[in-house]
């Protein structure tokens, strides 16, 4: 099976943290875009699909813009390293296992830490700029965003406990057990 098979078929919540990392492939990583509609990813990212709302057509003209989260002016698709970075801007998450050679820092933060994508990425409001196409088997829907402090892994992991499966003990981080010990406590759904 290769990697990219595997994206598609693996259990990602029967899996450690670290394992689930591995599982984006060698040389890989995965970064999350949030979206409204589980099905906007469903051919892959393309990037003739990239939105070219007013701002991104003033910039790619010359004209002055002004960046806004959410209006960003790159051409590409913006991206996190965490999920609960990416949760504001949409209601469906979905995580691309994808080379990080194919991530750029956007234009709009190039005035501070230019070739750092990994700074970048890591920062809420910001993020990295997926500049290349990914094909549908390097895409994986995580579903509807319930919360906004969950980690790629995590959602993989609620929503597997939302559907009745079960998720090995000695996979789920301290933050998750707690949340989920407190939901129980409670009578919140998770």
């Amino acid at each position: 099976m290769s990697a990219g098979d595997k994206t598609n078929k693996v259990q990602f919540h029967q899996m450690s943290s670290d394992e689930y990392e591995a599982a984006a492939g060698e040389g890989r990583r995965w970064v999350y875009h949030a979206s409204e509609s589980p099905d906007t990813f469903s051919e892959g990212v393309k990037m003739e699909n990239v939105p070219q709302h007013a701002v991104r057509q003033r910039y790619a003209a010359g004209e002055p813009t002004t960046f806004a989260p959410g209006a960003g002016v790159g051409q590409g698709t913006y991206v996190t390293a965490n999920a609960y970075d990416a949760s504001g801007y949409g209601h469906f998450m979905h995580a691309f296992s994808v080379p990080t050679e194919h991530i750029e820092v956007p234009p709009e933060s190039m005035d501070y830490k230019p070739d750092d994508v990994e700074y970048h990425l890591g920062r809420a409001g910001t993020g990295g700029l997926l500049t290349r196409d990914v094909p549908p088997d390097r895409v994986v829907n995580l579903g509807r965003i319930k919360d906004s402090v969950s980690t790629g892994h995590e959602l993989h992991q609620l929503n597997a406990i939302r559907a009745g499966e079960s998720v090995p003990e000695e996979h789920i981080g301290e933050r998750l057990k707690s949340r989920l010990q407190m939901a129980k406590e409670r009578g919140w759904d998770i």
